[in-house]
């Protein structure tokens, strides 16, 4: 990893003889030269900040298509808590529409305090997802509603539950959240993913569809 990377590792055996894993800490750098921040808002400023999302557009008989190749950049203090429809993905970064792409990659970026999921596709595939930390996303640091999407190397850290976030008690929120949450996901790839600290659950995944490594 260019971004992140064990320290100190250790293997250790159980008393038994027959067990044994690797004990090591992860390291991830979260400052970037290139940051996008996301604005103040008096009242909301643990809700409500900024986003960015990447789609297509149609307007007058003309149609429009986004991209983005982003390597190396900071999204701090973005997302809107409690705005997760999947037509108006309120994420720290979401790709929506777009189909089967080659022109859109995530690497080496920081998604430095979400209070939302960090990043989200939707109808969205073939986008890869390298060497990237994520700490401290609301809800899930990922939503894969596309196909074919790949996660390497990435680091997720302090992945929180919505119904106590921020002194909430909402006793009654039955939701079940994973720092990759992918449900609805089409043949997503994982490979030497790490995910430490999250509330719930490391990997949500209802179907087996999912080639995982590492």
């Amino acid at each position: 990893m260019s971004q992140t990377g064990f320290i100190s590792a250790e293997t250790h055996n159980l008393h038994s003889g027959q067990v044994e894993g690797t004990l090591a800490g992860e390291v991830g750098l979260l400052t970037r030269n290139i940051v996008i921040e996301g604005n103040k808002y008096p009242g909301f400023e643990n809700k409500l900040r900024g986003r960015v999302i990447v789609s297509r557009l149609t307007q007058d008989g003309l149609d429009y298509e986004g991209s983005a190749k982003l390597d190396a950049v900071e999204f701090r203090n973005m997302g809107q808590l409690g705005f997760d429809d999947t037509d108006d993905p309120r994420f720290s970064l979401a790709f929506h529409s777009l189909g089967e792409t080659t022109t859109n990659y995530v690497k080496r970026c920081s998604f430095n305090v979400n209070f939302s999921p960090a990043l989200g596709f939707f109808s969205t595939n073939s986008v890869p997802v390298e060497a990237n930390i994520f700490y401290h996303s609301v809800g899930s640091g990922v939503i894969d509603e596309g196909s074919d999407n790949v996660y390497k190397d990435n680091l997720l850290v302090s992945i929180l539950f919505p119904g106590t976030y921020n002194g909430a008690q909402e006793t009654q929120n039955m939701d079940w959240y994973g720092a990759f949450n992918l449900n609805k996901a089409t043949n997503p790839v994982l490979e030497n993913n790490v995910v430490a600290g999250s509330e719930q659950a490391g990997i949500r995944r209802e179907t087996a569809r999912t080639h995982h490594s590492g």
